[in-house]
């Protein structure tokens, strides 16, 4: 037996903030984790860093975490360190997404009597939730700007 999983999923980017400072790159790589953890109450393993590059003196470190809304939507952040071992000079860039996944696993949900109640709904009142989600999206990503600027000094 084969389940097919259908979803409808819309995305929007909140956006791309680069900032430049000094710092070290292992403290640094250290303290942003928990600051994230902190500043948006998640545990540390919902911080995953996805990539680690070295090459020679210039170092690249990647994680990702989001911040669950509700059932259908999340804020997604991507946040990039790279720093250059010898100078002290290091970049932060982060950047997020307001994404809504609404799953149709059901007979009934791949109606087309389901199709237009939930597109119903979806106009008339998660649209709404979602400006408001979008909104404390950018709020967030504004705090953590504020406090990783406090890190490396800018």
């Amino acid at each position: 037996m084969t389940l097919v999983r259908d979803k409808i999923m819309e995305t929007d980017e909140i956006g791309k903030i680069e900032i430049e400072g000094k710092g070290n790159f292992k403290t640094l790589s250290e303290k942003i984790p928990e600051l994230i953890s902190s500043l948006l109450e998640i545990p540390k393993s919902g911080i995953t860093e996805t990539k680690y590059v070295k090459r020679e003196e210039n170092v690249m470190a990647e994680w990702s975490f989001m911040e669950r809304f509700d059932k259908h939507s999340y804020a997604e952040f991507f946040l990039t360190l790279e720093g250059n071992l010898s100078t002290g000079e290091v970049k932060i860039s982060l950047k997020s997404a307001l994404k809504t996944e609404v799953w149709k696993d059901s007979i009934w949900q791949k109606n087309y009597v389901y199709e237009i109640l939930l597109g119903i709904w979806y106009e008339l009142i998660y649209s709404r939730k979602r400006k408001k989600y979008l909104e404390e999206a950018k709020n967030k990503m504004s705090v953590i700007l504020k406090h990783l600027k406090t890190l490396v000094g800018e």
